[in-house]
């Protein structure tokens, strides 16, 4: 057998299985990965996967950041989406057998990924998203069908309007301003806003306006050339060191590694 060693990432890994029975540890659990069944693994969660030797086992590996699955302007509900996906919660499923897939096209979806992503044709990158925001909606709606009482925090009523409130004004603001600022704009108190992003949103004010500061010096490092310096300043990072420690940590690499494979990628 094959056992790959016991690593974890800042990414959401799906993995299919097509041939032969994988064993997948995640945490203290193991769980069988055979053909037409789905894993999903949080990020920061430790695993590996052990396989049959020779070619006996096989299955799709897809890798995405669920708090970028949604483009341009996020609303309240599809960050609230994401950082369920966040989440690490003790009791949700983990693994969905094949026989609970039978009545979906999940197969055909994952196998319209590893086409569209061998073959990059014009626009594969949205296809690929598709794909897997169509793969990430069953998931959370059949987490959602097991436990209705944990989706129902996302029918937040007054405090929904304050994070729409929050969300714009960080959006527009988010080089300069402080949380205590963002709470004036949504009519709380500072400490009031931070149990609003737990419950809404499941992550804190600063993760949140960390992730909102990467995601504009991701564009930036893609559409313009100026230095990484001048970007973590741009965005309102407090040193270029530290902006580089976030997004290593987020993509694995480095702020001028991302720039540099993504533009080799588009010549």
């Amino acid at each position: 057998s094959h056992k790959h060693p016991l690593h974890y990432h800042d990414y959401t890994e799906l993995l299919f299985g097509l041939t032969g029975v994988a064993s997948v540890l995640i945490g203290a659990e193991v769980f069988p990965l055979a053909p037409g069944d789905m894993i999903i693994i949080h990020n920061g969660v430790p695993h590996n996967v052990i396989t049959p030797g020779g070619d006996e086992c096989t299955y799709t590996v897809v890798k995405f950041l669920p708090q970028i699955l949604f483009a341009g302007e996020q609303s309240y509900s599809e960050y609230a989406y994401a950082f369920l996906l966040l989440e690490n919660t003790p009791g949700r499923r983990i693994l969905f057998p094949a026989e609970t897939l039978r009545d979906t096209d999940i197969a055909e979806r994952f196998h319209r990924l590893e086409e569209e992503f061998r073959g990059q044709a014009f626009g594969y990158e949205l296809a690929l998203r598709a794909e897997v925001t169509a793969i990430v909606l069953l998931i959370l709606r059949r987490w959602q069908a097991e436990d209705p009482s944990r989706f129902a925090a996302l029918d937040l009523g007054r405090q929904k309007e304050i994070l729409r409130r929050a969300i714009a004004c960080i959006k527009e603001n988010y080089a300069t301003l402080t949380e205590s600022e963002v709470a004036d704009a949504a009519g709380v108190t500072p400490a009031y806003l931070s149990r609003v992003f737990r419950r809404g949103i499941h992550t804190t004010f600063s993760d949140f306006l960390g992730r909102v500061r990467l995601g504009e010096a991701e564009r930036l490092l893609l559409t313009t050339d100026d230095s990484v310096t001048e970007i973590a300043e741009a965005v309102g990072f407090s040193t270029a060191a530290y902006f580089i420690s976030l997004f290593r940590k987020a993509h694995g690499e480095t702020p001028s590694r991302y720039r540099k494979r993504h533009r080799e990628g588009a010549e």
